[in-house]
């Protein structure tokens, strides 16, 4: 039920009363016992609807809001409106298409992670293989010294 300020001529007091927009009230002041006058004020109003609070968030944003945006939800760092476009027609255009160009910016950032551990991968096993030859390599070191000290206490 929508809300309406009623204000008293002589006391200057202001009222709210609840009440139908069909129905006009007479509202009196509880101090002076005088009609009230009804006044205008200001609208409260909330939207539920997401969709449309993303359009009312766009059309009212920044440049720079837009271009961080870009940047940030849809993986665009550097953006050059192209011929008569403006930043707002370029935003506007990568918003209707943003989940194709975001899938996109996603598989390429995919590939270079695959990428990554493919070389890190390849990095882990060939330092095995250097660990793996020089454990070897000190095992015949530790063998050949072990023979050694054999045959000196051997022979004496």
């Amino acid at each position: 039920m929508p809300r309406y300020d009623y204000k008293c001529p002589e006391c200057e007091e202001v009222t709210e009363v609840i009440h139908l927009m069909v129905e006009s009230p007479e509202v009196q002041c509880p101090d002076c016992q005088v009609s009230l006058k009804k006044i205008i004020s200001a609208v409260g109003f909330h939207i539920h609807n997401t969709s449309i609070k993303r359009q009312m968030k766009d059309r009212y944003r920044t440049e720079g809001e837009m271009r961080m945006d870009l940047r940030e939800n849809h993986g665009l760092h550097q953006v050059t409106p192209l011929g008569a476009n403006d930043i707002r027609q370029t935003y506007k255009e990568i918003k209707s298409a943003g989940s194709e160009v975001k899938d996109k910016m996603q598989q390429q950032n995919e590939l270079k992670a695959a990428d990554a551990r493919a070389k890190k991968r390849e990095w882990v096993i060939k330092a095995d293989k250097r660990v793996e030859a020089r454990t070897l390599e000190r095992q015949e070191m530790n063998k050949a010294k072990e023979a050694k000290k054999r045959a000196i206490t051997m022979s004496s």
